[in-house]
């Protein structure tokens, strides 16, 4: 789309042919054939003229790359059918962002954009690329008639086709397409679908493509809203282009609000429907020509929810509806006035786009009884505090009890539409504007602290400070704090929610500092094995031993300098004479910088292949690179800027190795004879070499010693006596093993398929820099009489591999239990660094040990589960998935609870029981939630999921998709009198 930031592209068909051709294949030619019918094409279409509309193909830029390097000889293997899995949306990628205003928002938007359209169009997803790809250096676009050749020869599947568009004068692929919501609004009920479009669509073609696909015939009535809330003025001039006007991706569509009847289909061509296995939906459908230019998916009922049947009794989530009124027969009620009754408040919330965050939270709050009780009488009235300068002037607090009293009011059946709370929600809190997805966590501390604003009965707050204590008084302390806190909090949300914490900080030097503060919901961090587990090769000095399979456990923070220090402990040498590097089908393809974040570099389609270099201390910086495997980048050929520090004294420069060995190929065509070709094998390695008066005959000696490995047994002995003998020169390796010296060629390289310079001389070596590439290139003699070239993959595997990588302590289903979670919570830890505290004693900033607990819990207590987490630094933000184990009924808080540690022996156990749960499904880029709840109407289980309701089973409650929870005071006391 316009605002990503990529080489753009045009909005064809978003066609792929996902199924392969590979029976079809013609007889594949040889790589002579190749190679000259792919030159031809190419210089046929260099001298012609591209015209929008001609259909374009995007292929996988490391596909490609493999495809190059076998024509031109520099790969063995020619390369497997087209592929184009890495660039392709897998619902689950994070990529790196670029650097645009509102970044983050964007990527998430994209995600949740993407995920709709891969949900509600199997056989489409592989139309959606992933986010933030570039041309180049991810993916290439090739005309359709070169696209037919590549097919032709080598098959494969899902083809990425695409057009040719006009943008800022010049015709070029547009590779992400705009990418549009479209809302459509009937009375209370709310459609948000995902539309592609071409920037060069006209209005007309916009407005006709929407009434086609939502069959409303003719062309409907559209607003474009901005992501800001602003409008888009349209032109009644139909002919204008959607890239002329001020539209930009995830703009919104807003179709205006019809009355004549419409089916419940989904939009799009005619499909066919076809039940899942786990009651979801798979769709079958096509795309004609006529289409091109535009598309639009969906609506899918629960366009992210997950198979209901596993949380469900035989009620299940499909006959919610049906169920719900035979319960409202079963009890009928008189009143039609709202109350807590049997077969009341079991209704669902109407999703208005993306809203399943703000419905999960609500149910768990309407079958809160004691809150809900309080809202369908008249007290909250005599509360509401219209002046509080901290509060929305009333209006959240009367929204809610506006749609509390539509969800308990005998009258509701179905569904309720939140429309009306959202929007003021929207006005007081604009991150909740909108239809992106958000936390339910947050929503649900937003409203309760909103409520309590406008519920607060203290009118005017008095200036007030709060004390501290050294852990000696706690008691008197903790009171005094309570009540100069009601003094400026005191409302109906505070009763029931609110309890205390304890925070205890003490010195190195014995000085103790105790606070308290107030809470209305426990954040508990789960007890996980935060780390995560590499494995990677690490390589002696100039390869003079086999590389070693080891790996090591680093925090999900780890930068790649952690990765060094600890490569550097493993092999006892400094951090700073190791060098990580990516290593991509035989070549040194990328160095990393030290700032390079290891968690951030994960690949699930192609995993990195890291290894770890020791090498010698040039006093410079070898070049880093980002680019992909594959990538024909050329070796830098001199220090990068910055160079070697002037001062230093090192004599070492460290250059990169591969191995290349000669190999006949047999032509069957007369028109191309039978030839030698080259093919990379083995493992690439550094060699330190002197930076000045390096000779030619040192540097095949290094050679010689960092490759006899790879010699044939037989001369393997003869290498092992030599070394015996201690220092021997050239002369002597090349005098004990003659074959030795027409074994191999030393060549330097420019580009990694270059042919190379061979270096002949000392002359030739002055050409070598820090970071310059040379190629071992083993003649055909060679490779007969002396190379063993299996040797060149041995490794030695440290145990590390499979200790770390088959522990159980790493697997994610691990379980845990609450109380877990509790213990890690009330546990004491160390401050880091970055997070000191100042000591009024010693009059300076100290690494304090700090300990929280519960001074005192509420009647009613929240817990929320961290299950998301993010880097600010890089702001990465992943979902934790690890099961935690929770009771429903007679969780003990007292050992938690520091004001009722034993003392007298007097205090009992303080039971709690869960009333309900709020549930997330997927991960941290998108997802799902949903609520379990126990009405207190019947004292059954529900499950709410939008706007459907079903009774669930006890069983089903305790899940891993867990994320907050709600329990209450079995007996309750007055814990903060």
């Amino acid at each position: 789309g316009q605002g990503l930031g990529v080489w753009s592209m045009p909005a064809a068909a978003l066609e792929t042919d996902s199924a392969s051709d590979d029976e079809n294949l013609e007889n594949i030619p040889s790589r002579d054939e190749q190679r000259e019918a792919w030159e031809s094409m190419q210089q046929e279409h260099q001298g012609k003229e591209h015209r929008v509309g001609d259909v374009w193909y995007v292929i996988s830029q490391r596909w490609m790359d493999k495809f190059n390097g076998y024509i031109n000889g520099m790969v063995d293997d020619a390369p497997t059918e087209i592929m184009n899995y890495d660039i392709l949306f897998d619902g689950f990628s994070h990529e790196s962002k670029t650097s645009w205003r509102h970044a983050e928002d964007i990527e998430q938007e994209y995600q949740l954009f993407s995920s709709k359209l891969a949900r509600n169009s199997y056989t489409r997803r592989e139309h959606i690329l992933r986010y933030g790809l570039k041309k180049g250096e991810d993916f290439t676009a090739v005309p359709e008639a070169q696209f037919n050749l590549l097919k032709s020869w080598y098959g494969g599947s899902h083809w990425i086709k695409r057009q040719l568009v006009l943008k800022d004068n010049v015709v070029e692929v547009e590779a992400y397409p705009l990418q549009l919501w479209v809302e459509r609004r009937r009375g209370d009920s709310c459609e948000v679908q995902a539309l592609l479009m071409s920037c060069n669509s006209t209005i007309a073609r916009l407005q006709e493509t929407v009434g086609m696909n939502l069959r409303m015939g003719g062309r409907p009535e559209v607003e474009i809203r901005k992501r800001d809330g602003s409008l888009v003025f349209l032109p009644k001039e139909g002919q204008v282009k959607l890239q002329d006007l001020n539209v930009s991706d995830f703009d919104t569509l807003v179709v205006k609000e019809f009355e004549d009847d419409f089916d419940d289909v989904t939009m799009g061509n005619p499909i066919s429907i076809a039940e899942g296995e786990s009651g979801g939906q798979v769709l079958d459908t096509g795309l004609g020509d006529q289409d091109a230019g535009s598309y639009i998916f969906g609506p899918s009922p629960l366009p992210c929810s997950p198979p209901a049947s596993a949380f469900c009794s035989e009620a299940n989530v499909a006959g919610g509806d049906e169920l719900m009124n035979r319960e409202k027969e079963d009890n009928p009620t008189a009143e039609d006035g709202p109350a807590i009754k049997p077969g009341r408040g079991l209704v669902g919330l109407t999703n208005l786009g993306n809203t399943c965050f703000m419905n999960s939270a609500l149910q768990c709050l309407s079958n809160t009884e004691a809150l809900t009780g309080f809202f369908l009488g008249a007290a909250w009235k005599d509360d509401l505090n219209r002046t509080n300068p901290l509060g929305n002037g009333g209006l959240i607090a009367e929204a809610y009890a506006s749609l509390v009293e539509q969800m308990w009011s005998a009258s509701s059946t179905s569904a309720v539409s939140p429309r009306h709370f959202k929007q003021v929600i929207g006005r007081f809190a604009p991150q909740f504007a909108g239809y992106l997805q958000h936390d339910s966590q947050e929503l649900l501390g937003f409203l309760l602290d909103a409520l309590h604003e406008d519920l607060n009965r203290i009118r005017s707050k008095p200036l007030i400070e709060m004390p501290t204590g050294n852990g000696t008084n706690d008691r008197e302390v903790a009171e005094l704090v309570w009540e100069r806190h009601k003094l400026r909090n005191d409302s109906m949300i505070q009763d029931l929610f609110a309890g205390q914490y304890r925070s205890e900080l003490e010195c190195p030097c014995g000085n103790i500092s105790v606070s308290f503060d107030p809470y209305n919901c426990v954040t508990l961090e789960l007890p996980q094995v935060t780390d995560f587990v590499l494995t990677l090769m690490a390589h002696h000095l100039n390869n003079e031993e086999k590389p070693i399979k080891v790996s090591l456990s680093l925090p999900r923070s780890a930068i790649i300098a952690d990765l060094k220090r600890e490569v550097a402990n493993f092999m006892g040498v400094s951090s700073k004479l190791v060098v990580v590097a990516e290593v991509w089908d035989g070549r040194i393809q990328s160095v990393f910088d030290d700032s390079d974040r290891l968690w951030e570099r994960r690949r699930p389609t192609m995993p990195l292949d890291l290894h770890a270099y020791v090498v010698e201390d040039s006093g410079s910086q070898l070049e880093t690179s980002s680019s992909l495997p594959g990538a024909a980048a050329p070796v830098p050929s001199s220090l990068p800027v910055g160079g070697p520090d002037p001062d230093t004294d090192s004599s070492m420069i460290n250059i990169k190795v591969l191995q290349r060995k000669a190999r006949k190929l047999m032509s069957f065509t007369p028109m191309f004879p039978s030839r030698v070709d080259t093919v990379v094998f083995g493992t690439p390695f550094f060699l330190s070499i002197p930076r000045q008066n390096g000779d030619h005959s040192s540097l095949r000696h290094k050679v010689y010693r960092a490759i006899w490995r790879y010699f044939k047994s037989n001369l393997i002995e003869q290498v092992k006596e030599l070394d015996r003998r201690g220092d021997v020169s050239l002369g002597d390796w090349e005098a004990k093993i003659p074959d030795l010296q027409q074994a191999f060629v030393l060549r330097r390289l420019r580009m990694y398929y270059d042919e190379g310079e061979e270096i002949h001389d000392d002359g030739d070596m002055e050409m070598l820099e820090e970071g310059s590439l040379i190629s071992v290139d083993w003649t055909e003699e060679g490779v007969e009489k002396v190379l063993n070239a299996s040797e060149a993959e041995e490794v030695d595997v440290h145990e590390s591999v499979d200790r770390l990588v088959n522990s159980k302590d790493n697997k994610s289903g691990k379980q845990i239990t609450l109380q877990d979670c509790l213990t890690k919570f009330t546990s004491t830890e160390t401050l880091s660094e970055h997070d000191m505290w100042y000591c009024s004693r010693c009059k300076e900033a100290r690494r304090a040990k700090k300990t929280m607990s519960l001074w005192s819990v509420p009647n009613l207590v929240i817990f929320h589960l961290k299950r998301f987490s993010e880097d600010e630094s890089y702001g990465v933000r992943e979902k934790v998935e690890t099961c935690v184990q929770f009771p429903l009924e007679d969780l003990d808080l007292s050992p938690y609870i520091r004001s009722l540690q034993p003392q007298d022996g007097d205090d009992g156990p303080q039971l709690y029981d869960l009333y309900a749960v709020i549930n997330h499904y997927g991960d941290a880029g998108f997802g799902h939630y949903t609520a379990f709840a126990l009405s207190p109407g019947n004292e059954q289980w529900y499950l709410f999921d939008d706007s459907r309701v079903s009774k669930a089973a006890k069983e089903s409650v305790c899940s891993q998709a867990a994320y907050v929870l709600f329990y209450r005071l079995r007996e309750p006391y007055e814990a903060l009198e």
